[in-house]
């Protein structure tokens, strides 16, 4: 049996503050660590760090511009606790080039109610550029 590397991607941590206000109930980040060519993702984590005050429901998706749910499609990021999901369903989106990855918060109402909160992100990919298959 052959096996390729897994990487995990540390996207970074995004407070409240930083995030752009996308318009009524959204708010969007796009991280500075893209995506590389080549990777292929395989899972994903958003891990709230800090409880977002403000909102009854809070949702979080992770893609890109284009496809804002390609990575994870949908979960609550309202508590304290992690979203770990599977690919959504465009997993080899940006294997020709880097991509830059946004992270997505839907609010119940108004994005403006949120006045705290703060996640981590990593996406675990296989680098399909390693040449380097190793035997089991």
């Amino acid at each position: 049996m052959k096996f390729r590397n897994v990487i995990e991607l540390d996207l970074g941590t995004v407070l409240l503050a930083a995030m752009t206000d996308g318009g009524a109930a959204v708010g969007t980040y796009d991280f500075a660590t893209k995506k590389p060519a080549g990777f292929l993702p395989i899972a994903a984590k958003i891990e709230n760090l800090v409880t977002f005050a403000g909102a009854t429901t809070l949702m979080g998706e992770l893609g890109t511009a284009a496809d804002p749910d390609a990575y994870v499609d949908s979960g609550s990021v309202e508590t304290l606790g992690d979203i770990n999901a599977l690919p959504g369903a465009a997993p080899a989106l940006g294997l020709g080039a880097d991509q830059t990855v946004r992270l997505t918060l839907t609010e119940d109402s108004e994005w403006g109610d949120l006045t705290a909160g703060k996640v981590s992100v990593k996406m675990y990919c296989i680098d399909m550029n390693d040449p380097v298959i190793k035997d089991s």
